[in-house]
């Protein structure tokens, strides 16, 4: 252990002074890239008065070796079959934004750019692309300079040219030392030497996000098997490793109806070795909850009692967001209902340093419990418990996708008027359940037009432009343009997809609009082909994305927004 202990901070020296001698470097290289064309063409006939127009061709060769360095990254990227899902150019916030298929694009003024991917996780792919954008650079300025001495014959290349191809190499050359900037980015020569442990946070990370994904998708058997496979690195965590390991047992923790005693086992597991870590920081909220919610499941006393115990310290801890503390309180409320405890007074102390919301810790705990036990929370709903309906939309999923049909349609038959002081609750309750049956194609008229007069009667009863901004009520919208589908009313599905497609829904629910679409157009005669390839590449699994392609004259491929399986969960 203690070898172990001073390896690793013999390693962390070497690594710190090599980082400052690579910086020092740069910054050498850097300054003789400025002042070399100066240097070399001082005192040559006409460079005199040039100095100006020298300067500006190099800032506009450097800003070009920036874009021509992430166009490198870019490219390698498609060739190595790693999937881009970022093109920056400037700051985080470009001015020009969009999306480009799969791939969201920022320009702005190019003096930084960076281009995110996933899939590569092997070595040699990693390194292609690393390596790729400083190579890039570095062959064209190779090609300016000898496609300029072919063209002048014997001349001797120009200032012009000689000061592009300077600027080209500058970044190039940059590029391939190993530094941290000041803002703590490594450079892609630092990265080189970062593969192995770079790799590893970058599996964690993609299975962190993937674990979210799949259970917001009601992806049980694919979770549970990330799940199980995933290697979590023993002893200390960084800080992305740890935070991608907590959403993976945090998701785990929220999965509908009961864990396999593995899974439940091998999280509890984990989620305590990651709680006990010291200097975890903004990451040790989730990871307390990730562990009290599934001490909660495993529902014995001594289990209850360290889950509230745990939920305290997230509720007083001050890096926890509003949203977190929110669901530990609601945790709180559930484990207290449990062992027959009254939970008012925790409740009103919390709730009252809470932030305003429209969830509250109340309408959490009940769609907390319908998480954890669907099928009793649909006989307390079918016995006329009014608090069960707040977890309504969550039964709902859990029945949609067992296929139990006819529970569904009972449930959304059942549901009735929202009332009662949970109204707003429940009415995006009702949504989502209203959502879950239009999903099913082949249902009768009368069950279409009653799922289609509800979500119109919601739509003008409750603000949610006001609640949840443009996002909810684009959700909320999408739900109509979906009765519409199905009511065969196919001309005014598209312009009530519109609003999700102007914001950022997420790649789920972006492809579930796009398939809504695509089937919309489809019987229309217009073309929609496009729409369908784009849903796929973003989510081949997502709401409608199978429906749309077995409507594809190519047929199916590999099998509302993803949000609606939990309502207000994070």
């Amino acid at each position: 252990m203690f070898r172990h202990v001073a390896y690793v901070m013999i390693c962390g020296v070497l690594k710190a002074v090599l980082y400052f001698f690579g910086r020092l470097v740069a910054g050498l290289v850097f300054v003789v890239g400025l002042c070399w064309p100066s240097m070399v063409y001082d005192g040559a006939p006409g460079a005199q008065g040039q100095f100006l127009p020298e300067c500006g061709v190099l800032c506009l060769a450097l800003s070009a070796g920036v874009v021509v360095h992430e166009l490198g990254h870019l490219l390698a990227c498609r060739a190595v079959r790693a999937r881009v899902t970022a093109f920056r150019l400037g700051g985080d916030r470009g001015w020009v934004r969009f999306r480009a298929g799969t791939v969201q694009v920022s320009l702005a003024w190019p003096y930084r750019g960076h281009v995110e991917y996933v899939g590569a996780y092997s070595t040699w792919r990693r390194a292609v692309i690393t390596v790729a954008g400083s190579l890039a650079d570095l062959a064209l300025a190779f090609l300016v300079l000898a496609g300029s001495a072919a063209v002048a014959s014997g001349r001797p290349v120009t200032p012009f040219v000689f000061t592009v191809a300077d600027g080209l190499a500058v970044i190039g050359l940059t590029g391939l030392l190993p530094f941290r900037t000041r803002t703590g980015e490594l450079s892609d020569g630092a990265q080189m030497f970062e593969l192995p442990a770079g790799i590893a946070v970058s599996r964690l990370v993609a299975a962190g996000q993937a674990a979210s994904r799949l259970r917001q998708d009601g992806r049980v058997a694919q979770l549970l098997e990330l799940h199980a496979g995933l290697e979590v690195p023993g002893g200390r965590l960084g800080a992305a490793q740890a935070a991608s390991v907590a959403l993976v047992e945090f998701s785990v923790a929220l999965l509908p109806g009961p864990l396999p005693e593995e899974a439940a086992r091998l999280a509890e597991h984990r989620a305590a070795a990651l709680a006990r870590q010291e200097g975890l920081g903004a990451v040790a909220p989730l990871a307390y909850l990730a562990l009290a919610l599934l001490l909660v499941r495993g529902g014995d006393a001594d289990g209850h009692a360290e889950a509230e115990r745990l939920c305290q310290r997230v509720l007083a801890g001050e890096s926890a967001d509003d949203p977190l503390r929110r669901m530990a309180l609601a945790a709180v409320i559930v484990s207290r209902q449990a062992r027959g405890l009254p939970h008012a007074d925790v409740s009103a102390t919390w709730a009252a340093a809470l932030s305003p919301a429209d969830c509250s810790p109340e309408v959490m705990a009940a769609q907390l419990s319908a998480i954890f036990d669907p099928e009793a929370a649909l006989r307390a709903f079918l016995a006329g418990d009014p608090g069960a309906r707040l977890g309504a939309g969550t039964i709902a999923g859990q029945l949609r996708r067992q296929g139990r049909t006819g529970e569904l349609l009972e449930l959304h038959a059942g549901f009735g008027k929202p009332e009662g002081p949970h109204e707003l609750e429940q009415a995006r309750s009702l949504e989502c359940v209203a959502y879950n049956v239009l999903l099913e194609p082949g249902l009768p008229p009368g069950v279409l037009g009653e799922a289609a007069s509800r979500v119109e009667w919601i739509a003008a009863r409750y603000p949610h432009a006001q609640h949840e901004g443009p996002e909810g009520r684009a959700a909320l919208e999408h739900t109509l343009a979906l009765a519409r589908l199905r009511q065969g009313r196919f001309a005014e599905v598209e312009p009530l997809c519109a609003p999700a497609l102007a914001v950022d829904v997420g790649a789920d629910n972006r492809a579930t609009v796009l398939a809504t679409i695509a089937l919309g157009r489809r019987a229309l005669g217009q073309p929609y082909a496009g729409l369908v390839t784009e849903a796929v590449a973003l989510s081949p699994d997502a709401d409608l994305v199978p429906e749309a392609q077995q409507a594809s004259p190519w047929g199916p491929a590999s099998s509302g927004f993803a949000r609606r399986s939990s309502p207000g969960v994070i």
